[in-house]
């Protein structure tokens, strides 16, 4: 799995994104607590954070933050997003 780098101009490379596509088929259907040590450890440089399906996040973007989406009961439900 290839891990999300940034190049010298701060944007993140081709890579990044095929990550997030790869990721989702082995961290949906997961409890949260287990997506975010997979995501923290895949990458050091970035911070999962847990939001419950419908809540508005900020829009300013950040490559350091990850949002992992998750329903009423814990469990990712959607891609995580890098933002």
């Amino acid at each position: 799995m290839s891990k999300m780098t940034i190049d010298k101009q701060g944007h993140l490379d081709r890579y990044s994104v095929i990550y997030t596509q790869e990721f989702v088929a082995g961290v949906g259907g997961r409890k949260r607590e287990e997506a975010v040590t997979v995501i923290e450890k895949e990458n050091r440089n970035v911070n999962a954070i847990v939001v419950k399906d419908g809540t508005p996040v900020p829009l300013d973007f950040r490559c350091d933050r990850v949002w992992v989406w998750v329903n009423d009961y814990g469990v990712v439900i959607r891609t995580p997003t890098i933002g």
